[in-house]
């Protein structure tokens, strides 16, 4: 009894206190409102549109969308790695003269390269085609027979392509061929290069 007399005053003055903090709140404690955060972020870049498109209305690559389907195309299940490509010839290929007496090492096989537009100066944005011709002098041999009139495609019996003898710069062509890493000709590019098999002129030179 006597305990329980002695423990009744502590807690009433413990209850007490209590009661009296919670009346009475600090007058040191200062609240400040931290300033508004405007996160800072990077605006979103904007990527340009492809200045060609992957494939024309006839069904042909260009030469960006060929590039850029390329490796599908030759990676792909189907085994059939027969396209069409349009585009301007940019070059065709002439090898250099020897003077007489010297011995040149041989030159590559014909080949011109194609470009979705003239003014496209970069050849990683050119289009190599080959094997149209067997050598220089076969493929100058026809040209300079056309001119004269006196050129004779090969019978198709034979198998053997015509070689053609339009090709100028500046001509808007459509190529027909097979896509490949390594043409028939020895050319070699991982991003693909064309063989050929024909072709039509879409626009001339002269026309422009």
């Amino acid at each position: 009894m006597y305990r329980m007399i002695r423990i009744a005053p502590l807690f009433l003055v413990a209850t007490l206190l209590c009661v009296g903090c919670e009346q009475q709140p600090a007058e040191d404690l200062v609240i400040e409102r931290l300033p508004d955060v405007t996160p800072s972020l990077p605006s979103v870049p904007t990527i340009p549109p492809d200045p060609y498109p992957i494939q024309l209305s006839d069904g042909s690559y260009t030469v960006l969308g060929v590039k850029r389907r390329g490796h599908h195309i030759l990676d792909g299940e189907n085994t059939d790695r027969s396209v069409q490509v349009t585009g301007y010839i940019t070059r065709i290929f002439a090898p250099t003269e020897c003077e007489e007496g010297v011995t040149c090492p041989r030159p590559p096989a014909p080949h011109i390269f194609l470009a979705d537009a003239m003014s496209i100066t970069d050849r990683r944005d050119w289009l190599v085609v080959t094997g149209y011709a067997g050598n220089n002098d076969e493929y100058l041999e026809a040209v300079s027979d056309a001119a004269r009139g006196r050129y004779e495609a090969p019978d198709p019996e034979t198998g053997l392509t015509p070689i053609p003898t339009d090709f100028v710069v500046g001509n808007k062509v459509t190529i027909s061929g097979r896509l490949t890493r390594v043409s028939s000709m020895g050319f070699r590019d991982s991003g693909g290069l064309l063989d050929y098999a024909s072709h039509e002129t879409k626009e001339t030179a002269a026309a422009e």
